[in-house]
């Protein structure tokens, strides 16, 4: 950031920063006159301010003051801004939503078979993505309705997993590096994509949830933000359920699925959503906003 080549009088946009690193930049690019606007991308989560605390909402303090614009992706990043960053109006002014491009992709552009009593989870797992959830579907589904497969978990954790369920499960696990064809296929053809993220990652647009919408697989969801605000602003894209505080969400779960009209209706709702996020639609209120 200090060795960088010198732009000036240039309007600068970055896509993604680091809060240590993103500060020399600032300050070089400000004295050489440029407008700087900044996307935040997984940059604000309860998780990283339990972790960090007040010197992440310190560095983030700054970068907001040295910056001329700053995007954030759903409500409850702003939320999250005003709890733990600042309520300062004329900081908050500077920051505005923008549709993540992610979500406005159409995938795949090949034909896949999709197989509807299929679940898939991706790793690798984490405190904030935890398997167990998935695992409690799995020892409720003792009539085997659906075939899991698990993508790209540690080792240690598929050994946990298998030792958790009964041998007569349907579960796979695939290992091993996968093309983007390939993952893209993974998620076309599953019935459901299994989305664990907890309270921890709220405030963060998962990629894989992206990717989801992008294929048109309804998700099976923990009930955390921006699913919430997909669902109220574009009608369900799948399965929602609070994972910690209902106990029988699994049984619920098995005993409403395979409802065609209903999977229809959440296909139409991740439609909606790749319609609204199309690349001309952001670039038009990016320019407006910026």
């Amino acid at each position: 950031m200090f060795q960088g080549g010198t732009i000036s009088d240039s309007n600068i946009i970055l896509q993604g920063f680091d809060e240590v690193a993103i500060l020399p930049f600032l300050v070089k690019a400000k004295r050489a006159r440029n407008r700087v606007g900044l996307v935040l991308t997984n940059n604000i989560s309860k998780e990283r301010f339990d972790r960090s605390g007040w010197v992440l909402a310190g560095l983030l303090r700054t970068i907001f003051r040295w910056s001329d614009r700053i995007f954030y992706h759903s409500d409850h990043e702003l939320e999250l801004i005003r709890r733990h960053i600042t309520d300062d109006r004329q900081l908050l002014e500077k920051c505005s939503k923008l549709k993540y491009h992610l979500l406005g992709c159409s995938h795949p552009p090949f034909e896949v078979d999709r197989n509807p009593k299929s679940i898939a989870f991706y790793g690798p797992a984490m405190e904030s993505k935890p398997w167990k959830p998935i695992a409690n579907l799995i020892q409720r589904d003792t009539r085997n309705q659906f075939l899991y497969r698990f993508y790209n978990l540690q080792p240690q954790v598929a050994t946990e997993i298998r030792n958790t369920l009964e041998p007569s499960s349907l579960v796979e696990f695939v290992s091993g590096y996968q093309t983007q064809q390939k993952y893209l296929e993974s998620i076309a053809s599953a019935g459901y994509v299994f989305l664990p993220h907890n309270q921890l990652f709220a405030g963060k647009l998962s990629g894989i949830l992206c990717d989801a919408v992008a294929c048109g697989t309804p998700v099976i969801s923990d009930n955390v933000e921006p699913i919430g605000e997909f669902c109220r602003k574009y009608g369900s894209i799948g399965h929602v359920f609070d994972f910690t505080l209902d106990a029988r969400w699994p049984d619920k779960f098995l005993n409403t699925v395979g409802n065609e009209s209903e999977y229809a209706r959440f296909q139409r709702a991740m439609e909606y959503i790749r319609a609204d996020h199309r690349g001309e639609r952001i670039i038009e209120e990016f320019v407006r906003e910026f």
